[in-house]
């Protein structure tokens, strides 16, 4: 009796526990499509009640983490991620990078690096490649930029959203806000009323009239200098709509508005939008020939790109082009604004920063832009800091944060230079010639330098102590070439560190004698590093060595010249795109490109080297066929390999 009595209790116990999954799976199955239908709010309180039950799947501490991090509270995505990170191994590697912006929140810096190197090693990218030695000391980069600027949270603030300030024409400036608590209806991802554009003048704060506010979100404008013509973006009532595996941000589209007879007219979408993607955050170039933004179109280097595409006459427009991936990284890149250089500020969570989105800084010599610099601290928090602007006579402007400061979701702050930012990385080169055999020191010996794509930087010569000085930038590679009738022209390779303000000296003997070139190189001791340092990228459908690549294997005919039995393969390989008997015949056209090089240029012996074409297999980047340009870019390259 008293045992059928146990096995009865036992029977009951296990009814009531199925009961209670199945039940938790109803309600994790509801909240599950609330959230795919952008309800973030909603769905975030059904997923805490499974929570505090003791019901943590995967998928919950998923969506939880989501509902968080998709509205910028990563200090309360932080916990969820956690404890997904900890006791799961079965999640996409975005998880990772997710995780490691809410670690940089709450600043456990070398945790979240070693979660985004567990990231890029998931998605088959060289974190080392990506970054080189940045990481070792990129905080102290920061702290270099830092205590620049005085702040204060802006006056028209309000418990609710404000971001994307932007100046106006007539010294106005413009916002967008969800404060409009009259709308009914609301966006579902915070509950909060939709977002509209609103300037701010002489104290006084003036909504901009319909057509440019609608019952959807109007987020960011920006004005032509006449300020007869605005840009502006808007995004689409996301409530029902299905959410996209990356996508947590409403579909957005730019438009442009007309000022006539004191309206604004002529409403119209700007040709590149598309309703498979978004576009949004425009900026007009200081010229006005240029309109930048930001996209998650196809291919990109990542999430959210920042473009630029030029301004035609009569409403037309050229084709866009991405920044390239200096600034665009496998992350986000938003609020992208030009300065009186043409310097491009922006907002970014794949540079290397504080957490979240930190603010960047990048100049643009020559068309070409450097690497980013980090605006520091107090710009920058450890929460989203985004839409810089800035007038750089008054040396001042507005930026919009979610930092603990906030009134409200973001604010906006308003900022005062204290000191001129540093906008570049730069190093000084000092070059030393003297007579090889005299040590005598040489002056009027003509000096070339090159940067990685084999353009002339500078043309130069030394003085009559020797010595000359280029300013060049941190963490790039350079040539430097000699020129006199009398002494033999040397060519050296030179590869500049990411210290700041670095002062490197180069000594170059030279010897008298015939104008015949000889090549210098850096000394390394780990010869396989050498090789796999000099991974050869091609263009899509390239088959042709660059400048720049010509540079990379200058090291190798080091190698090979000081090891005279040294032999390689050279492996190579493609993308996945196309025809895979075509690709096999490309990719062994660019082996044979990298060994013709290293036999004509570098004298090597062609028996020494083994071409190989590799096709599409072994691919660095396993994306199958949702890759990214960035992703079939690191595909598409030659590698060489020790095998004797």
């Amino acid at each position: 009796m008293k045992s059928q009595k146990i096995i009865l209790l036992c029977v009951s116990f296990f009814c009531f526990m199925t009961t209670i999954s199945q039940e938790s799976k109803k309600k994790l199955s509801i909240a599950h499509s609330k959230f795919e239908k952008y309800a973030f709010a909603d769905a975030r309180e059904m997923y805490l009640e499974l929570a505090a039950t003791g019901y943590r799947p995967a998928d919950l501490l998923m969506k939880l983490g989501d509902s968080y991090y998709f509205n910028g509270e990563l200090q309360n995505a932080f916990e969820w991620y956690a404890e997904l990170i900890t006791k799961f191994s079965d999640y996409d590697a975005e998880y990772l990078f997710r995780y490691a912006q809410t670690l940089k929140n709450i600043e456990l810096y070398d945790e979240a690096n070693n979660r985004m190197k567990e990231y890029y090693l998931k998605k088959g990218i060289s974190y080392s490649d990506l970054f080189k030695n940045k990481e070792r000391n990129y905080l102290e980069l920061i702290d270099l930029q830092s205590d620049n600027a005085k702040i204060l949270n802006f006056e028209f603030n309000s418990i609710y959203s404000e971001s994307s300030p932007g100046f106006m024409p007539d010294g106005g400036v413009s916002f967008s806000s969800s404060r409009d608590m009259s709308s009914k209806e609301k966006d579902t991802r915070n509950n909060q009323p939709f977002k509209d554009l609103y300037f701010y003048k002489e104290g006084k704060i003036t909504k901009f009239p319909s057509p440019v506010n609608t019952k959807n979100s109007e987020v960011s404008v920006a004005f032509t200098k006449n300020g007869d013509t605005i840009y502006f973006t808007r995004s689409s009532n996301l409530n029902g709509e299905k959410i996209s595996k990356y996508r947590s941000t409403a579909h957005s589209k730019l438009y442009r508005a007309i000022f006539k007879k004191g309206k604004w007219k002529n409403i119209k979408e700007l040709p590149f939008n598309d309703s498979k993607y978004s576009v949004a955050d425009p900026c007009i170039s200081p010229d006005g020939k240029k309109l930048f933004f930001t996209s998650d179109m196809p291919g990109g280097f990542g999430k959210m790109d920042i473009y630029e595409v030029e301004i035609l006459k009569k409403g037309k427009f050229g084709k866009p082009k991405n920044v390239g991936s200096k600034i665009n990284t496998i992350g986000n890149e938003v609020t992208p604004f030009l300065g009186k250089e043409k310097e491009l500020y922006f907002a970014s969570n794949g540079q290397l920063g504080l957490g979240g989105l930190d603010i960047f800084v990048s100049e643009c010599p020559n068309g070409e832009y450097l690497a980013p610099v980090n605006l520091g601290k107090p710009i920058n928090s450890p929460g989203n800091d985004f839409g810089f602007v800035i007038n750089q006579d008054l040396k001042e402007g507005y930026f919009a944060s979610n930092r603990s400061e906030t009134i409200g979701d973001n604010d906006i702050f308003k900022f005062k230079l204290k000191k001129k930012l540093i906008t570049k990385y730069n190093q000084t080169l000092q070059i030393k010639i003297k007579d090889a055999i005299t040590k005598n020191s040489l002056g009027g010996i003509g000096l070339l330098l090159f940067n990685e794509k084999g353009d002339i930087i500078e043309r130069a010569s030394t003085n009559e102590n020797g010595f000359y000085e280029f300013d060049i930038n941190c963490s790039q590679s350079y040539i430097i070439r000699t020129s006199n009738d009398i002494y033999r022209t040397e060519e050296v390779v030179f590869q500049s560190n990411y210290e700041i303000h670095k002062k490197h000296m180069l000594d170059i003997d030279l010897y008298r004698g015939e104008n015949l070139a000889r090549i210098s190189f850096p000394a390394r001791n780990d010869l396989n590093d050498i090789l796999q340092s000099s991974t050869i990228y091609f263009d899509e459908d390239g088959g042709d060595l660059k400048s720049s690549d010509k540079i990379e294997l200058m090291d190798v005919i080091g190698l090979l010249t000081a090891n005279p039995d040294l032999k390689i393969e050279v492996k190579g390989y493609t993308d996945n795109q196309g025809n895979r008997d075509y690709n096999h015949i490309l990719s062994l056209k660019r082996s044979m490109s990298i060994k013709n090089y290293l036999v004509q240029d570098g004298h090597i012996n062609p028996n020494r080297i083994k071409a190989i074409g590799n096709g599409e297999l072994n691919p660095r980047v396993d994306c199958g066929d949702d890759c990214s340009e960035n992703e079939h870019r690191l595909n598409r390259r030659g590698e060489l390999v020790v095998v004797q």
